[in-house]
């Protein structure tokens, strides 16, 4: 089951990571369009927050149907 403190934090955590996807996307906007070059480390830090987005977005509808 899910922990009672965790429907506490996982909103709070899926809304900052959010933000924090909102930015990589922006700035990965900038790298394409903008600068028309990439940053390996910058695409691999993009990868690993588009991840902890996804795996907050899938504990988040855990905790909210239990």
């Amino acid at each position: 089951g899910v922990h009672k403190d965790q429907k506490k934090w996982v909103p709070w955590a899926f809304l900052f990571a959010s933000f924090c996807l909102a930015f990589a996307l922006y700035l990965t906007g900038i790298e394409a369009f903008v600068l028309k070059a990439y940053c390996i480390f910058c695409l691999f830090q993009q990868v690993l927050i588009l991840l902890e987005w996804a795996l907050l977005f899938k504990l988040k509808s855990l905790t909210r149907s239990s």
